[in-house]
């Protein structure tokens, strides 16, 4: 084997562990995924795009993992008071 096919086995199966556990956190917040994109500002599909095995799919960028990793070191009863901030801001008439 070469050192760059070595390289890129290594790199599949380090995203394929944070692959499962964003998906691990995911569950265990009970969240739904539009509530996942609103706290971090990306479209349902876009979550929907880090969880599912579909011909699109793509692996979870980093703060999306920290941000779950950060949720479920919050005691259970402060989860529930996270809020996504509206925006508040009027159109343009």
């Amino acid at each position: 084997m070469t050192v760059q096919y070595t390289q890129c086995i290594l790199e599949s199966m380090k995203d394929m562990k944070y692959r499962r556990e964003f998906a691990l956190l995911f569950e265990q917040s009970r969240l739904q995924q539009t509530q996942l994109a609103g706290y971090l500002g990306v479209s349902k599909v876009t979550v929907n795009r880090w969880l599912k095995e579909r011909d699109d799919a793509v692996d979870p960028p980093w703060y999306a993992l920290q941000f779950l990793r950060l949720y479920m070191m919050l005691p259970e009863a402060l989860r529930s008071r996270v809020m996504v901030q509206e925006d508040t801001a009027k159109p343009a008439a």
